[in-house]
């Protein structure tokens, strides 16, 4: 083997071994070190700002569906390339070696779906919760938010109907507000409480407000 192919076959193997490398990296370690932590509390409001970063490799740790329908029983995309997700919050456990990220699907589409996840000190992925799902202009019929105390809520409609109900084309649909709490407990989700409220019918033109969001509600609890 004369030197030019000598070298070559070095660049080439090289090459090959820093792919590996990076395809073997947990998806959050670079984020562990580099993204700026997020203060709690937290309110994943339609009119946040965020600023993003990437989470490359995700697949094989996170899974995540874009859903076409209110129930986020139907999906037209899940698990692709295409669905590249990123992070717009990181936040610091207290007094763990834990992290809470989260991990945004279909930034380029009208659909997101958004999965909070929590890792550890090395980026690896420990457990995740699907936390949001919205359609454009801004139809959420799930959001989160992360109390002081660094607790999870996860609040939802669920409507009433058993067939589906399509994001595209409802005009109105009956439904019952819910709020799930979570606690952070070695590196797990762990529902604490739910709270249920009286039902009510909810219509294109309320959910489509940039301002309303669910919690902004009134119904009475049950």
């Amino acid at each position: 083997m004369n030197a030019t192919v000598k070298k070559a076959f070095i660049l080439a193997v090289v090459a090959v071994l820093a792919r590996i490398d990076v395809q073997a990296q947990a998806p959050f370690a670079h984020l562990v070190a580099d993204m700026p932590t997020t203060g709690v509390p937290f309110k994943a409001a339609k009119d946040i700002t965020k600023r993003s970063y990437g989470i490359p490799n995700y697949k094989g740790h996170i899974s995540a569906k874009l859903y076409e329908d209110i129930q986020c029983t139907s999906y037209f995309m899940a698990d692709t390339e295409e669905l590249a997700p990123d992070s717009y919050a990181k936040f610091r456990i207290p007094n763990t070696p834990y992290y809470l990220f989260v991990a945004s699907f279909g930034g380029p589409t009208d659909y997101l779906t958004d999965m909070l996840v929590i890792v550890d000190s090395k980026g690896n992925v420990l457990d995740t919760l699907e936390a949001s799902v919205w359609c454009f202009p801004g139809i959420a019929v799930k959001q989160y938010e992360i109390t002081g105390s660094y607790e999870v809520i996860i609040h939802m409609l669920k409507p009433l109907a058993s067939n589906s109900i399509s994001f595209a084309d409802f005009s109105s649909f009956p439904a019952s507000r819910m709020s799930r709490t979570y606690k952070i407990t070695n590196g797990k989700f762990v529902l604490q409480s739910e709270k249920n409220y009286r039902q009510q019918t909810y219509t294109r033109a309320q959910l489509e407000q940039e301002s309303y969001n669910i919690w902004n509600g009134q119904e009475q609890i049950l």
